[in-house]
């Protein structure tokens, strides 16, 4: 019966970088072209060490007097001549090989990431460049439009910078569990998904900014804020989840929703703008926005003096009531 080895050259993340099929012996492994499996380290010699079989009918694995010696990296010790083991790590100069017979188990297939069409394409580099690089544009044009300081440029340009960090920090947290899961970390296509989250809820942002200051109306223009929340964070979420490949379509719909009704519950909440309930201020909490006089809602003379006299006599009646 043939003999078969399998000789893996392994890189840093421990991966097979390349692979090779011996089937003759003794077979060689070194820098020179002769030798039948083939390294590219200066720290190997042209003929480092050599696979052979013993009398009995082991395989075993000989350093040949190299310059810097094979090592077992189970336990760091030097080899001069041991039988090999399926699946042993040795080092040969600055290069980590593993020998494999046929017969090793390997480990179970990854799932692939399925699902959202678009965080799929986030894993080619350029789109991924392309969805920061304008997301980054949004964020600077939204932090120019409402700054108000004369020095708005190194104010403007700090915030940004401390904005794309914080998002750098999310998507470094959600490739740390794609790599966990899938064997990579797609740090790029995490990023743009968070950067053109943020984005489209700037833009959602100025366009409730605009209906609140055109058509004046706190509640509709809430609901409405809410639920373009809820649903941008929710593709956020669920586009995270499909580059992980961790959960199923489904799984993945209803977490990413629950997440996202909490978020957007916890960002439209009362309780997270303030606790005062009276102050000594005019409170208005929309843009003053730059439209046509003509777009703007406006009302008469005569019917603001009227809600001013209103407003005056509730205010005396209040002041009549006897104290309790």
């Amino acid at each position: 019966m043939e003999r078969v080895i399998f000789v893996e050259v392994l890189d840093r993340r421990n991966q097979v970088s390349a692979r090779t099929r011996i089937t003759g012996f003794p077979a060689t492994i070194g820098r020179a072209y002769e030798c039948d499996v083939l390294l590219d380290d200066r720290y190997v010699d042209p003929v480092h060490a050599r696979l052979l079989m013993d009398d009995d009918g082991a395989l075993v694995l000989e350093d040949v007097g190299s310059q810097n010696g094979t090592r077992d990296m189970s336990s760091g010790d030097p080899i001069s001549r041991a039988v090999v083991r399926s699946g042993m790590v040795i080092r040969a100069g600055d290069t980590r090989l593993r020998l494999v017979e046929p017969g090793h188990p390997v480990p179970a297939a990854l799932r692939e990431p399925r699902g959202a069409g678009l965080a799929m394409g986030l894993r080619r580099p350029a789109l991924a460049w392309s969805v920061v690089l304008a997301g980054s544009m949004v964020l600077v044009t939204g932090g120019w439009l409402g700054s108000v300081e004369s020095d708005w440029f190194t104010e403007l340009m700090a915030g940004v910078v401390i904005v794309l960090m914080l998002l750098a920090l999310w998507a470094g947290a959600w490739a740390f569990a794609s790599r966990i899961f899938t064997g990579q970390a797609r740090f790029m296509a995490h990023l743009a998904v968070a950067v053109g989250t943020t984005s489209a809820l700037t833009l959602a942002g100025w366009l409730q900014g605009y209906l609140r200051f055109l058509w004046p109306g706190g509640t509709v223009w809430e609901l409405a804020g809410f639920v373009v929340t809820a649903a941008v964070l929710m593709m956020m979420i669920h586009s995270h989840l499909s580059l992980t490949g961790a959960l199923g379509s489904r799984a993945r719909r209803f977490a990413a929703g629950a997440v996202a009704i909490v978020f957007a519950a916890v960002m439209h909440s009362d309780v997270s703008s303030g606790f005062g309930l009276f102050s000594g201020g005019l409170e208005y909490d929309g843009n003053l926005s730059s439209v046509a006089a003509s777009a703007a809602a406006t009302v008469s003379m005569d019917e603001l003096l009227e809600a001013a006299t209103e407003m005056r006599l509730d205010v005396d009646s209040l002041a009549a009531e006897p104290r309790r």
